[in-house]
């Protein structure tokens, strides 16, 4: 089974007591690319029968994973008093990049058909952060609410949506027309007392927004409109294999997820599983994190079966990619409460691959 193989969390925002925007620390203006500090066994991975921790107990938790390959890895995460934390790997070594800005990233988005070396981040404060063959840039959309989520079909048409990340209301989304953002009116029916968390879509006149409630909502390249979940749990992230093949997670307590296969969303959480956070689709395979380090995969018959490499951490997972050789990344750390701390890094494939942690 290729889910055996090849092994996107927001924990219950309600329950977070504090706003995770303010700034942290000063940011140091010359250490962009350095090299990161290697304290685990230096190539750990190669053998894709067992996880491999890539980094630990780091001073934020690590919120986001993506990239473009092996050797062209993303992870954004919280701020540790130095800025946000911002891995890249370039199959040889992790650096980490000085943004120059402060508070939480909580979402990382790499630009399609684009060069290594390319991010697009969001988090705390409403702010955008990119990093393009200039260097950063920022841009606040709304500086009362937290930007979750963002993804674009082009660096000309992308979006973010938001909310309060203490008392999951004040749902709000933008949008980038690839010279400003602006915000984009919801539908009459999604109010104030929810929040957006993620957005995916196949293509630019397909895309899937979801948020707390069961909400899920819908852009077909002309506008947004609602469409039901079959679930009123909250839905914290979602991701597709193509138009026909989208999944969204959650819950709380007990896992949620639901299915959209074309036509209708249905509901495939699978007994016993806590809350998940995470979820990425690639290639036939899906799989989703969350809770005390939880790992499920999609089988054929389409069921979810935990991983059966067991759990690399009791840590809360946040966030999985599936790289195209078959690998799964996977991140999270302490993020029950604020600060959201003690980051972790996780591997899951038959590459070897640099350790690294601060």
């Amino acid at each position: 089974m290729r889910g055996q193989k090849v092994a996107g969390a927001l924990f219950l925002l309600s329950m977070v007591g504090c706003e995770g925007g303010d700034p942290k620390g000063d940011v140091p203006a010359d250490d962009s690319d350095s090299p990161v500090d290697t304290d685990v066994e230096e190539t750990p991975s190669g053998d894709p029968t067992v996880w491999h921790t890539l980094a630990e107990e780091l001073g934020g938790a690590l919120l986001s994973v993506t990239g473009t390959a092996t050797n062209d890895v993303w992870s954004v995460g919280a701020d540790d008093g130095q800025g946000p934390l911002v891995l890249h790997y370039d199959g040889a070594a992790w650096s980490r990049e000085a943004t120059g800005s402060t508070g939480d990233l909580w979402w990382g988005w790499v630009p399609p058909g684009e060069a290594a070396h390319r991010l697009w981040a969001v988090g705390a404060a409403g702010r955008v952060l990119r990093l393009g063959d200039g260097g950063w840039d920022e841009t606040v959309t709304d500086a009362t609410i937290t930007l979750f989520g963002a993804w674009g079909a082009s660096e000309d048409e992308v979006w973010a949506v938001g909310g309060n990340v203490q008392v999951a209301t004040g749902a709000k989304m933008f949008r980038w027309d690839g010279a400003a953002w602006s915000q984009v009116d919801l539908p009459d029916d999604v109010d104030a007392e929810q929040a957006l968390y993620k957005v995916w879509g196949s293509s630019a006149d397909d895309v899937w927004a979801c948020g707390t409630n069961g909400m899920l909502l819908h852009f077909d390249g002309e506008g947004w409109t609602r469409v039901t979940s079959g679930t009123d749990r909250t839905l914290l992230t979602l991701a597709g294999d193509g138009a026909d093949d989208v999944w969204a997670v959650g819950g709380i307590g007990n896992a949620e997820i639901v299915h959209w296969d074309g036509a209708a969303w249905g509901n495939e959480s699978p007994a016993f599983a806590r809350e998940l956070n995470g979820v990425y689709a690639r290639s036939g395979a899906a799989v989703a994190v969350g809770r005390t380090g939880g790992v499920w995969w999609r089988d054929e018959a389409g069921a979810w079966t935990e991983d059966s490499r067991g759990r690399a951490t009791f840590l809360d997972l946040h966030a999985a990619w599936l790289d195209p050789d078959g690998g799964v990344w996977t991140v999270g750390g302490s993020i029950a409460t604020l600060p959201l701390s003690r980051g972790i890094l996780v591997y899951g494939g038959e590459d070897a691959v640099a350790a690294a942690s601060l």
